[in-house]
């Protein structure tokens, strides 16, 4: 069974934050835990990341009463994008002009590197974020732009998956909606809620829903071919040992708190 990495191409920290919670992300890399978008992307790839950590470029800012990193080198043409992610690239979370959170970032860029020149042992989520002047079309036609180019670099198409919700109206039509193109997988999460905000940007109201997503069959034959069902039965597996242990961890506090407090510190 072959190892398949998932890897974040933005444009927030979300896809990254989903990946960490259900266990699915196995290494970082440099686009995961910022603001991009697909053009920003693209150029970043162009010039083999010379620009990306260019001191020249970077700067601070205040973005939402924190301090953030920025380099305004890189710009999108199109006016489709959420407000927070084409304001120049944005490390929320890395601030560069620290030598070891630089060094770091550096480690995820070589990551990003190889798989770039191997992409068929990867799968690439893009979420596009919601907003007013979303464009799910144009957005797609830039995203095959990037896809184009890894293709012309690595003799390989690399697998996409572009992520997006809809906003309804009612609990009842809450659903994921999956479809397949050339290019890749499109999937579609209808919600009631934008994901956006210090208590919703990571959407903890429609984790069901990404977990509908992630172990659906489609998704799962378009990320692991022919090794699916494998893939499916070892995260099945990981799920009753999740359970089990979280069992034994409620079990254990109950017996700690029917105890003596003599006792229980001993099997602390």
């Amino acid at each position: 069974m072959r190892d398949i990495k998932i890897i974040s191409l933005g444009e927030n920290c979300l896809i990254d934050e989903i990946l960490k919670d259900f266990k699915l992300r196995k290494e970082t890399f440099p686009f995961g835990s910022g603001r991009f978008n697909i053009e920003y992307i693209l150029s970043i790839c162009k010039d083999d990341f010379k620009n990306l950590l260019n001191t020249q470029y970077l700067r601070y800012a205040e973005v939402e009463g924190i301090r953030v990193v920025k380099n305004s080198f890189y710009s999108s043409q199109n006016s489709i994008y959420h407000s927070t992610v084409c304001d120049d690239v944005e490390f929320t979370h890395h601030d560069l002009f620290q030598p070891k959170i630089r060094e770091s970032l550096e480690r995820k860029i070589q990551r990003f590197q190889m798989a770039l020149e191997n992409p068929q042992d990867f799968v690439f989520m893009y979420y596009y974020r919601y907003s007013d002047f979303r464009n799910s079309v144009s957005l797609i036609e830039e995203l095959k732009k990037w896809i184009a180019w890894v293709e012309n670099k690595s003799k390989q198409k690399p697998r996409v998956v572009l992520i997006s919700q809809e906003l309804i109206d009612n609990r009842s039509q809450r659903r994921v909606k999956v479809k397949k193109h050339d290019w890749g997988l499109e999937a579609t999460l209808h919600t009631l809620d934008i994901w956006t905000g210090p208590e919703q940007w990571s959407a903890p109201q429609d984790r069901d829903l990404f977990d509908e997503l992630l172990n659906a069959n489609t998704t799962l034959q378009f990320m692991y071919g022919e090794d699916w069902f494998l893939e499916k039965i070892r995260r099945k597996i990981q799920k009753i040992r999740d359970q089990f242990n979280q069992l034994k961890f409620r079990i254990k506090a109950i017996i700690k708190k029917l105890l003596h407090p003599t006792i229980r510190d001993q099997i602390q």
